[in-house]
């Protein structure tokens, strides 16, 4: 999921068979106060239970600064929700914070319509930024859990794909960095790219026929390759390998992947218990309120029953049954 883990229960759910790995892509900005916009992606992979807790921590954190229309968070406070050590951290794709270093302008690449026009777009520090951004992703998540990614999944159509992917190749030998290959799949199989472009058209509000007529513009530039391409499948080894991928890159995906513990996150609620007065029940004490509230609007109730629509025993067969609701599945607190 991108700056979400919302399908997480549901993926556990229906990989039982498999081993599923749950990991969430968060949009990073640089400063809250000039509300920057997004300085690229990261990708965190949980290890185990308590790296899933680490990721539920961090999109928490990135709710609470919702702007341009998604959660966004600092790298900073990625750093303070999670524990080091629980989550793989990975980056190396156009888009990514990393990759985006790479570039003077990291939107303007998606037009690029060669491989030398690209290039020219390139930042001539990008090393040592990169080189720097690395290793404080090292300090963050720990020497062993941090990973460059291979991506040449689109790098037939996105001339700084292939530059990015060049670049990190470079960058993992200079840092001693692994690298590791990573795909770019937002659907299951090829056919289904159809579907995706119809819902990217919706949140776009726009519709297939305007976006074949023109190209996308502004800030959904990065998004055009999806109506170029439908390679964003998730692939098979034989299709990453024709995309460029070593054998050590594709080997290396499953040396995390064995890293990765198999938990549970089916369990009853766990409510805070509400601090009554007196020792009263929790249920005791809410049908107390709910009286008291009952009372409260008393004047507005009696005026929509002066008007013939309710009577007062509507009122209160109403209150028993929210009420009853609410306690029958143990939800007074």
């Amino acid at each position: 999921d991108i700056d979400s883990i919302s399908g997480s229960i549901d993926f556990l759910d229906t990989m039982k068979d498999l081993k599923p790995i749950i990991g969430c892509e968060f949009t990073l900005v640089k400063s809250y106060e000039t509300k920057t916009k997004d300085c690229g992606t990261i990708l965190l992979l949980a290890k185990n239970y308590d790296g899933w807790l680490s990721i539920a921590r961090s999109i928490s954190e990135s709710n609470k600064h919702y702007y341009y229309e998604r959660p966004h968070m600092t790298l900073d406070d990625v750093a303070k929700t999670i524990t080091t050590g629980t989550v793989f951290a990975l980056s190396g794709w156009l888009g990514s914070e990393i990759g985006n270093k790479i570039f003077s302008d990291s939107k303007q690449i998606y037009l690029s319509s060669s491989y030398e026009s690209a290039k020219a777009l390139v930042n001539k520090d990008w090393v040592t930024e990169c080189s720097t951004l690395i290793g404080k992703y090292k300090e963050i998540f720990g020497e062993t859990n941090f990973y460059l990614g291979s991506h040449l999944v689109d790098a037939s159509h996105v001339h700084g794909s292939r530059l990015v992917s060049e670049g990190f190749r470079y960058l993992s030998k200079k840092t001693a960095t692994p690298l590791v290959a990573v795909p770019d799949a937002y659907y299951s199989e090829a056919e289904d790219a159809y579907d995706q472009r119809v819902i990217l058209v919706n949140n776009l509000n726009t519709n297939l026929k305007k976006i074949a007529s023109k190209p996308v513009q502004g800030d959904e530039i990065a998004l055009g390759r999806f109506f170029s391409n439908t390679n964003y499948h998730i692939p098979s080894y034989d299709e990453m390998v024709s995309y460029g991928h070593s054998e050590a890159e594709l080997e290396l995906t499953l040396a995390i992947a064995n890293q990765c513990e198999v938990y549970s996150l089916s369990h009853k609620p766990m409510l805070p218990q509400f601090p009554t007065p007196n020792g009263e029940s929790a249920a005791d004490y809410m049908r107390q309120l709910c009286t008291v509230g009952m009372e409260r609007r008393l004047p507005q109730i009696n005026e929509v029953i002066k008007q013939g629509k309710y009577t007062k025993e509507v009122y209160d067969q109403r209150l028993e049954t929210e009420f009853e609701v609410l306690t029958s599945v143990g939800l007074a607190d």
